[in-house]
């Protein structure tokens, strides 16, 4: 060690990979090689070993391999138990960072996004909303490391088939959809779940009504149905465990409550190897904002089961009291097929589960075919009643039986009219 307040010092400069160490005079400062830690392991590059290319993770197979000259490495399916965080600012600061492996961020202008990529991989557009407004950029590596992942099950060209099927399953779509949506052009994607974990003992304590139908006969002699509902008030606890209760990490791509459920019992420990040949997106709902809605979430559950504990015909003025123990949390990564398209001058996005080849997201509606549908419903009630049962009136009797058969016809009508419309609306809705 040396005394750095001597002039003679001032260019010094320490030897590469040396760290500022501690020292016992605050007037001194001292230097030393950079301790050896498990954690702060050299990213790994996924190349050929024997012909330099690039490698991928095949999800049919569970190897990597290198579509150049055929070199498969088997990887080990991991299946431990999962690894649960705690809710202290000390575990959150021992958790790993980064990916583990080298990767690059392709970074969307339109949505935001940052997707990581492999090395050498490009692309023109952002999955996620089609914008050909993206660049490269370097990866931070401030983000906590994922600690578990469900691998790829589905291949591109399954999760196309399954999307194109989807866009052409109802009448109500444009004949050239599955064309415009690019389904051959699907891009796999790690997307970042929190799963939650918590116990919780519930008081809870509501009115309960039970509903009493009685027939009786008026002043008049008509019969008449009374209905009466007697309120009483039941008490009672309930114990509810949720494990691996899962939250999105991200806002950044639409429709995600449409993808499905991920089959938990698939968590593997988090291997850099999975995520060769996909991208990956860190999550951007911080644990503090994802914990706020899993609680919210689990109270919703709670007070469903504390309701059917609760019986009756009715129930009102439902109170809860419940105390949250055994609070855990796991950061995980879930696989997902994207593709946005553009059509009418607006972004869509289709979304295949890639565990479960489940699909969802939004389809365009030709309107001309909905409002023909509900034109066709509406108007034969319309055509009775204007062009029959009002000329029917000038014939004694027929005009109103008409008449009422076309008001029959013309609500039907406007009910399918309706739930045309309600449909076609939800289906470009997210």
């Amino acid at each position: 060690m040396a005394d750095f307040s001597d002039p003679f010092w001032s260019g010094f400069a320490p030897p590469s990979g040396w760290v500022e160490v501690p020292s016992a005079d605050a007037a001194i400062r001292a230097w030393g090689p950079a301790p050896e830690t498990e954690d702060d392991e050299a990213p790994q590059t996924f190349h050929c070993p024997q012909c330099g290319a690039h490698t991928a993770y095949d999800p049919t197979k569970g190897k990597l391999s290198c579509s150049h000259c055929g070199y498969e490495e088997a990887r080990s399916a991991s299946q431990a138990r999962v690894r649960r965080g705690e809710f202290t600012a000390e575990a959150l600061a021992a958790g790993e960072r980064g990916w583990g492996v080298e990767r690059q961020a392709l970074h969307c202008g339109s949505c935001g996004a940052d997707i990581a990529v492999a090395e050498g991989q490009l692309s023109a557009s952002c999955p996620f909303c089609a914008s050909n407004q993206v660049d490269l950029r370097a990866v931070a590596g401030e983000a906590l490391r994922p600690q578990h992942v469900i691998p790829f099950a589905l291949t591109t060209e399954e999760a196309g088939a399954k999307a194109a099927a989807w866009l052409g399953g109802r009448w109500l779509h444009p004949a050239n959809l599955k064309e415009v949506a690019n389904v051959d052009r699907f891009r796999g994607v790690y997307l970042p779940w929190w799963l939650f974990d918590a116990r919780m003992e519930v008081d809870w304590e509501c009115e309960v009504g039970t509903v009493t139908t009685r027939t009786y006969t008026d002043s008049s002699g008509r019969r008449q149905t009374r209905t009466t509902v007697k309120w009483r008030w039941k008490k009672g606890q309930l114990e509810a465990a949720y494990d691996k209760c899962p939250v999105p990490g991200t806002t950044k791509v639409r429709g995600l409550g449409r993808v499905g459920t991920f089959p938990m019992n698939q968590l593997q420990a988090y291997d850099p190897a999975l995520l060769a040949g996909f991208g990956a997106h860190a999550y951007d709902v911080s644990l503090p904002e994802a914990w706020d809605e899993g609680r919210h979430l689990m109270r919703t559950l709670t007070a469903k089961r504390c309701k059917a504990a609760a019986g009756g015909d009715r129930q009102r003025n439902l109170s809860l009291s419940a105390d949250m123990e055994d609070e855990a949390w796991t950061y995980a990564l879930m696989p997902v097929y994207v593709s946005a398209f553009t059509f009418r001058g607006r972004s869509w996005v289709v979304l295949v589960n890639g565990a479960t080849g489940h699909v969802g997201g939004q389809r365009p509606v030709a309107w001309w075919k909905v409002y023909s549908v509900m034109a066709a419903a509406v108007l034969p009630g319309v055509f009775v009643g204007v062009c029959i049962g009002l000329p029917g009136l000038l014939v004694a009797g027929l005009g109103v039986a008409v008449l009422i058969i076309a008001m029959v016809m013309l609500i039907f009508g406007l009910v399918v009219a309706g739930l045309t419309y309600t449909s076609a609306v939800a289906e470009e809705a997210l």
